[in-house]
């Protein structure tokens, strides 16, 4: 499944913002799961992106995260 454009509402809070492009993000890779587990190169392909997509979000928002486990996780996601 490929991703589509995330639509945000104008006053929209950086909490938030962060919240729905981070739910975004996993429900794409969780709609890929079918394909991973099947071996599909294109399912495995956009698993990365995904993946790729979640450490970018964290990067960006990290300042609004800023707690000690904001390095674990993206250290884990790689």
């Amino acid at each position: 499944m490929h991703a589509q454009r995330v639509k945000l509402k104008r006053g929209t809070t950086i909490a938030d913002t962060f919240h729905i492009i981070g739910n975004f993000i996993l429900k794409k890779m969780a709609a890929n799961e079918p394909a991973v587990r099947a071996s599909d190169s294109e399912g495995v392909r956009q698993m990365r992106i995904g993946l790729r997509r979640l450490r970018v979000a964290i990067s960006v928002f990290s300042q609004l995260l800023g707690d000690q486990q904001t390095k674990r996780i993206k250290r884990e996601l790689r």
